[in-house]
């Protein structure tokens, strides 16, 4: 059996993002959301709901 790989991420030290990593992300924000191509996404059905809880995280306003 392969171990899986692991990488920890610091999140108060993140790299730099690169030139194009830029360039993408600018152009990712000007997108439509309707250009978005979700369809590799599956729909929730009455499975996903019976299982759902409510995020116990989640601060009322």
């Amino acid at each position: 059996m392969i171990d899986p790989v692991r990488y920890v991420l610091d999140l108060n030290a993140l790299p730099p993002l690169t030139e194009a990593q830029k360039v993408e992300l600018h152009a990712l924000s000007q997108m439509p959301g309707s250009d978005i191509d979700c369809s590799d996404i599956p729909p929730l059905d009455e499975t996903f709901w019976q299982n759902a809880v409510a995020n116990p995280f989640l601060l009322p306003d």
